[in-house]
């Protein structure tokens, strides 16, 4: 990409949240019907599902139209091996990655370099919505070795894995304005400042991603911090996809580089997308193993015309099967736990059906002598006498080093259910 496209592309996506609903779904159509027609002619695997739909591509110009395709899941990507591929593209001219294998099944992506770009112009956008300016100093805590500060972003990434003390001491030298990382690392490191009286100077924004930020959480962080919190939620396969604007009113969705058209506006439901922006691996109507509760699309008091979420609920793996029949989602739960006063931080796990364990952290005052029973009262309500309920108080229920934190996790899998 020559300087002036790369200019018009950081443009163009800068811009497009504050245009107007006809432009955007102009922008849409347009990048749809690129899509829909690169996949026809290049990518085995979606000719086929075309020519099972009976989809001709190049009249496919609106998103309803996609509807007539089958849903795409890891599994069939899996599946299809390099039939998923776009045979347009040289391999050498692709970058690689890997998606994070949250669900057991780890998936090899290729992109673009058009698309790299967009991707980080997509979580550039995020990270000026929640107040970072280039060039100002941000700890980024993420996966693999530490890197330099660069010198035109202010961006210094860290371990995310590091000692609380040693991120402390980090943060100390560094003396970031923006904070950025897993809400794992970043809670542990906000309760050992509270615990050892610490303090920390001079940030505007903490900004959190890859694990569900409950309210509990949120309100640490901005206590211990002094800073506003943000929340991103972002997928290897398509980057930065929902984040949150300074109203903090839910999270934008990413609407001019993914159509999302699995949820329903008001209630719960999982979440189907169509990158507007791949094409060396195109994900249209790719199930992502998301679910989400969209509102009513109004618009943002930001000005931004953006249709919003208000928080990606967990994984479609980790709704609960309920003893009498039907599914709990981890939206629900979270809903009905997260105003205990007293409790912390929590986890409900399942192993069986009829079955439930709520593993939590409770603060220190009065209150927390209460939360079991306010726990069993909330849950019981949700999920009716025949479920077992047990309450265990720890001292901390961090996952294992490396692994995202599930506020919902079902170990359990019904006889045929797909893993």
């Amino acid at each position: 990409m020559n300087p002036l496209a790369a200019a018009f592309a950081a443009w163009t996506v800068l811009r497009s949240p504050r245009r107007g609903r006809d432009a955007l779904e102009q922008l849409q159509q347009r990048k749809l019907r690129r899509v829909v027609r690169h996949a026809a002619r290049y990518v085995p695997y979606y000719r086929r599902l075309f020519d099972g739909a009976g989809l001709d591509p190049e009249s496919t110009r609106l998103p309803q139209d996609l509807l007539r395709l089958p849903v795409t899941t890891k599994r069939d990507l899996l599946d299809a091996g390099g039939d998923a591929f776009s045979t347009f593209y040289r391999p050498a001219e692709l970058v690689t990655h890997r998606t994070t294998g949250s669900t057991g099944e780890p998936m090899t992506m290729r992109f673009d370099r058009d698309f790299e770009r967009m991707r980080r112009l997509a979580f550039l956008r995020a990270l000026l919505a929640a107040g970072y300016r280039p060039g100002e100093r941000m700890l980024m805590l993420k996966p693999g070795d530490a890197g330099r500060a660069s010198r035109w972003t202010g961006i210094q990434t860290v371990r995310f894995d590091e000692s609380p003390r040693d991120l402390l001491s980090r943060i100390a030298q560094f003396q970031p304005q923006v904070l950025y990382g897993w809400v794992t690392p970043i809670r542990e490191l906000a309760l050992h400042v509270r615990n050892s009286g610490g303090r920390v100077e001079g940030l505007r924004a903490v900004i959190t991603t890859a694990e569900a930020l409950d309210r509990p959480t949120r309100e640490l962080f901005a206590a211990t911090f002094g800073a506003d919190v943000y929340d991103v939620y972002g997928l290897t396969e398509m980057g930065t996809i929902a984040w949150e604007c300074s109203r903090h009113a839910g999270l934008h969705l990413s609407e001019d580089i993914a159509l999302i058209d699995g949820v329903e506006s008001g209630r719960e439901s999982a979440m189907i997308m169509t990158s507007l922006e791949l094409t060396a691996m195109p994900l249209i109507r790719y199930q992502t193993g998301d679910v989400a509760v969209a509102p009513d699309a109004e618009p943002c008091a930001c000005g931004r015309v953006f249709h919003r979420i208000p928080q990606v609920s967990g994984r479609m793996v980790d709704c609960l099967p309920l003893s009498g029949g039907g599914l709990l989602s981890p939206y629900s739960v979270t809903l009905a736990l997260e105003s205990i006063p007293g409790l912390a931080r929590f986890q409900v796990v399942q192993e069986q059906t009829g079955a439930l364990l709520v593993r939590y952290q409770s603060s220190a005052d009065a209150a927390a002598m209460h939360v079991p029973d306010a726990i069993r009262s909330a849950l019981g309500a949700l999920v009716g006498d025949d479920t077992g309920i047990e309450v265990r108080r720890e001292d901390s229920i961090n996952p294992p080093a490396g692994r995202k934190f599930r506020v919902v996790e079902s170990r359990f899998r019904p006889p045929g259910a797909a893993s």
